[in-house]
């Protein structure tokens, strides 16, 4: 059935809850061989190598032509659900072909680099602010702000306190989460 947004929401906390819990306990019994849990959880691109970009190359690929292919759909989704179905468009089946595509490409995305937050989250959203928002030209803009934010992310990581790496999902959080912030505090001022 439809699962409304608030509940997702506090379903995501609640299992993100019990993951971290699960993965706190074994980073503090698996002394050093949690270390290869520690650069996953962090995230960066310091494990990262050729082969598993050629592995996960396809997944991201065939997300993002799942997602060009769908971005009238998209753009039709940006109107209410009602409209959208009006209009023509089977919402929830395009919505669950959406979700399918974008879990597959970060799915791919993290099993290469690790968890690295919120650039799904801003960088998205900053292009919108600057270019509009039809996703013909967001997904592409999206994919190449994404990759150069992660470059400058990268290289402050490296040079920060050299010649240790602060994780790169460390300091995407320090940015990410006070932009979620001001982000959830913009949308609750436009629905009041």
């Amino acid at each position: 059935g439809d699962v409304d947004g608030v509940s997702l929401i506090l379903a995501g906390v609640a299992l993100s809850s019990v993951c971290s819990a699960v993965s706190s306990f074994i980073l503090l019994t698996g002394g050093q061989k949690a270390q290869p849990i520690f650069a996953f959880i962090f995230g960066g691109l310091n494990t990262v190598s050729w082969t598993r970009v050629a592995i996960a190359l396809p997944y991201v690929l065939g997300g993002v032509a799942v997602l060009a292919v769908t971005s009238r759909a998209l753009d039709v989704l940006q109107l209410d659900e009602e409209q959208a179905e009006h209009l023509g468009l089977h919402v929830a089946r395009t919505k669950v072909i959406v979700l399918a595509a974008a879990s597959l490409m970060a799915a791919a995305a993290v099993a290469v680099a690790g968890i690295i937050g919120f650039v799904g989250l801003m960088v998205p959203h900053a292009v919108r602010l600057a270019w509009g928002g039809g996703f013909r030209r967001l997904l592409p803009l999206s994919l190449i702000y994404g990759a150069a934010f992660l470059v400058l992310v990268d290289t402050f990581a490296r040079t920060t306190i050299a010649p240790q790496e602060v994780p790169l999902g460390i300091i995407t959080a320090f940015i990410g989460g006070p932009a979620f912030l001001v982000l959830m505090r913009r949308r609750r001022r436009w629905v009041l």
